[in-house]
Order: C-alpha cells, then sequence, then structure tokens
C-alpha cells in the first residue's frame, strides 16, 4: 500500500533531523550517517521537495565556479587527465562570425593555459560532466549547472559553433593549425545517425573520447536530439556542431562548408586547481 504523502513527509522529516543532529554532534560524521543522509535528501527531491545539503556534506570543491568573463568547470576529462575547462560567458569577439582559419589566426596558441577554439573532444568532455553532474547535491550547483548547458545548448540551437578540430580524407586534427594539434584516424564515410553507423563507436572515439551511446545519450540530454553525422570525404573541412534547422538531429558537421563562417565560444584547458 502506497503511505500517504503527508505521513511520507513527517517520516523523511524526523530521520532528516534525528541523521542530521547526529552529524553535527561530532567533529567527524561517520560514513554511514551520511549515506543515510544522503538517501533522505534524495528521497525529498524524488517527490519535489529541495532540501539544503548540510555545509559539511557539500563537496569540498564546486563544480563550477563563476566570475564575470567566465564559468570554470572542473573535473573534465580530456587528453588522459582530468582538467578544468574556463567556458566564456560571452560567444568570442561579440558573436562575429568567421571561418575556421579566419578564428586560428586570431587565436593560434590552442586552449591549453589560455582562451582559445574549442576542439570537438573539449566540447563533448565537457557536456558529459555537465550531464553527469546534472543532479549535484549542492542546490546552488545544480543551479549553476542547468545555466551553464543552458549556455551550451542555446548555441548549438541558434547556431553551427565552430570548433578546432579539421577533418581531412585521410586524418582527423584536433587543435588544428595551434601548438597542441594532435592527429588521429579519419571520419570519412557515409553520412547517418551515429548510433546506425557500423563505424559509430569509432567516429565517437575519434571525437569525442568515448562511444557512439554514451555520445549520443549525452547529445539527447542537452539538446533533446539525437546525433547525425554529416560528411564528405572530398577535401578538408572544419567541424561545426549544432542541432539542424529543421531540429532533425544533433549534427556533427564535416561537410563541405569549410569556407562557412561560423560563431565560437571560448574555453581554456588548465591543470585542476
Amino acid at each position: 500500500m502506497t503511505e500517504p504523502l503527508n505521513v511520507t513527509l513527517d517520516r523523511l522529516s524526523e530521520e532528516y533531523d534525528a541523521i542530521r543532529r547526529r552529524c553535527e554532534s561530532v567533529e567527524r560524521p561517520c560514513d554511514t550517517d551520511l549515506m543515510s543522509l544522503r538517501a533522505t535528501i534524495a528521497s525529498f527531491n524524488k517527490i519535489g521537495i529541495l532540501v539544503e545539503v548540510p555545509e559539511y556534506f557539500r563537496q569540498k570543491t564546486s563544480t563550477i565556479e563563476q566570475t564575470p568573463r567566465i564559468y570554470r568547470v572542473h573535473n573534465v576529462p580530456y587528453r588522459g587527465e582530468n582538467r578544468t575547462v574556463d567556458v566564456t560567458r560571452e560567444l568570442l569577439d561579440n558573436g562575429t562570425s568567421r571561418t575556421q582559419d579566419e578564428w586560428l589566426e586570431r587565436y593560434p596558441l590552442g586552449t591549453i593555459g589560455q582562451i582559445g577554439i574549442p576542439d570537438t573532444e573539449i566540447y563533448f568532455a565537457l557536456i558529459q560532466t555537465l550531464d553527469k553532474d546534472k543532479e549535484h547535491s549542492d542546490i546552488q550547483q545544480r543551479r549553476t549547472i542547468e545555466e551553464v548547458t543552458e549556455v551550451i545548448r542555446e548555441d548549438f540551437r541558434k547556431y553551427w559553433m565552430m570548433t578546432s578540430t579539421k577533418a581531412y580524407p585521410e586524418k582527423t586534427v584536433h587543435q588544428y593549425r595551434t601548438p597542441y594539434a594532435i592527429t588521429k584516424k579519419s571520419i570519412n564515410g557515409k553520412s547517418g545517425n551515429l548510433i546506425a553507423l557500423p563505424d559509430g563507436d569509432a567516429i565517437a572515439k575519434i571525437l569525442g573520447n568515448t562511444t557512439a551511446a554514451r555520445l549520443n545519450e549525452t547529445a539527447c540530454s542537452i539538446t533533446g536530439s539525437e546525433i547525425y553525422v554529416y560528411r564528405n570525404a572530398k577535401n578538408e573541412r572544419a567541424l561545426v556542431l549544432g542541432v539542424g534547422y529543421d531540429d532533425d538531429g544533433f549534427g556533427i558537421g564535416a561537410g563541405n562548408g569549410i569556407s562557412s563562417d561560423r560563431p565560437a565560444r571560448g574555453m581554456a584547458v588548465l591543470k585542476n586547481e
């Protein structure tokens, strides 16, 4: 039999108060009480009631910090390490659209240690981190994560965003034209839905260092659209990211639009502090 809501609220409130008193009566709460407190808070959240998380229960390092110019996102996996990624609050150069080569002429040093044009690996690592941490135990952090997610979501829905990843017939280069350029295998082949392509996992590994299923799941969570890969084997081209004009999918654009002007959002990859 389902417990009446008022009975559930009374029971959870009593449990929360009792566990919190025990935790606050000692210098260091025991793991059992912390686990019980976490479970009780989760039960409140499940029925739509947000409970402020006690200070001693919060993560010592915030997932995201904010300054007037950037969001600073911690623990983003990139090139084999957990890194800190700065994301500019505004599009670079007031939202100006440029070709990939024009952007890389203006930001030639890459994204390691300074603001530059992000490659697809940074983009996908960032959105996977935001998606993973969206149920953060701290209420304010959850709001900030959703704020940053909404910024990225709107970028993808309004524009095709420029990256520093370039696809050639025989290879793929991340952080193209910068000191931190790395070369991976080609993504050439037929266009199609990522999870339906026979080489979907290979594409996801090259562009986002993950699997097709995981990358597609994250794209759906962030944009509401599954990933469609546009490919063309005839020439080199810039990779751009965005939702199709008819909401027909989240596109990884590697078509013939190398000369197309696109806006860019700046990112910097730093060592975890």
